[in-house]
């Protein structure tokens, strides 16, 4: 109960922000609209230089101040929604730091296959696949089920179309696959939303991350190139103009400038929800692992991968005898 009232408050806090952001913006927008609403011309507006770049220069630096500054308190924040989930991933990180050792092996033993498994499943569910065992039968056998229903090790398999066909066989062949994630990943707390699994998703974090930076670099570039051109277009239009007029440029660029400001809080609580759903994600795996080492997960030596694998090794050359034999 308390967790849903903090998250409420959380979400009424964000709805009034935007709200008297939005009413004082409309509150500007009307009297910038009755103000010129005598004498507004489009194209003395667009012939006006001077104040385009003004304003063009007054939203870019708005948009930039806006989103670093509400970034600061929604990130720094220690009663956001931020430091609480850093500090769950952390109390998460302690406890795994004890079987460190262990979480490749379980990454690649448990959770990876798992993850794997489950997105081929929701691959073959889109096109339209029901018997998701589907996906134990070999390439040979899945051919079989074209447009005819099969009995394979006593049990009945649904006839599948072409469609479904070519997609079970692109999985089996390896040309759909899941990539794993490198295991420092989820230990890293630094490391778009859709309708893909968290997995899936958590392969393009870097991605989502550069794009940001890109962003903030070229943002940089324009406030730039934008503030010296508004130094240079200052210096033309330097006529006499009346207090009306006046008025109307100055309301304009406070409008501009706290609606971008606006824009800028709505940016930086969007990055956020990308910043959490990935903290969020790194927290429950390592939840996961942790629940799994308690229930008795444990490592395997080298020496018994070694030998698993001399086994395997072994059991193949022994299959491969058998079917000479069988051949002569």
């Amino acid at each position: 109960m308390a967790e849903n009232k903090e998250n409420l408050r959380k979400f009424i806090s964000k709805k009034v922000v935007i709200s008297i952001g939005a009413v004082v913006s409309l509150f500007l927008s009307i009297v910038i609209m009755t103000l010129a609403e005598a004498k507004f011309d489009i194209n003395e507006a667009l012939s006006n230089s001077s104040n385009l770049v003004i304003n063009a220069a007054i939203a870019i630096a708005s948009i930039i101040c806006g989103y670093y500054l509400f970034q600061s308190y929604l990130y720094n924040n220690p009663n956001g929604e931020y430091q609480a989930s850093a500090v769950d991933f952390r109390k998460e990180k302690i406890e795994y730091e004890v079987h460190s050792n262990s979480f490749a092996d379980w990454h690649s033993e448990v959770y990876y296959p798992q993850e794997r498994q489950a997105e081929f499943e929701d691959i073959i569910r889109r096109v339209g696949i029901q018997q998701l065992d589907v996906l134990n039968l070999d390439m040979t056998e899945i051919k079989g089920l074209l447009d005819h229903p099969q009995k394979y090790n006593g049990k009945f398999f649904m006839s599948l179309t072409q469609k479904q066909v070519e997609t079970l066989l692109e999985i089996k062949s390896g040309k759909i696959t899941i990539n794993k994630l490198p295991d420092d990943y989820f230990y890293d707390i630094r490391g778009m939303f859709s309708n893909h699994r968290a997995y899936i998703q958590a392969g393009k974090e870097g991605t989502t991350k550069s794009v940001k930076l890109a962003y903030q670099i070229i943002s940089k570039v324009l406030l730039g190139v934008v503030t010296t051109s508004v130094f240079a277009g200052l210096l033309v239009n330097n006529g006499d103009i009346d207090n009306e007029q006046r008025w109307l440029n100055l309301i304009t660029r406070l409008y501009t400038m706290l609606s971008n400001i606006l824009y800028g809080y709505i940016v930086t609580s969007n990055m956020l929800l990308v910043e959490l759903y990935f903290i969020k994600y790194k927290t429950h795996v390592l939840q996961l692992f942790n629940i799994d080492i308690k229930n008795g997960f444990k490592a395997k030596s080298i020496e018994e991968k070694a030998k698993e694998e001399f086994i395997k090794l072994e059991g193949d050359k022994d299959n491969e005898k058998e079917i000479l034999v069988g051949g002569d």
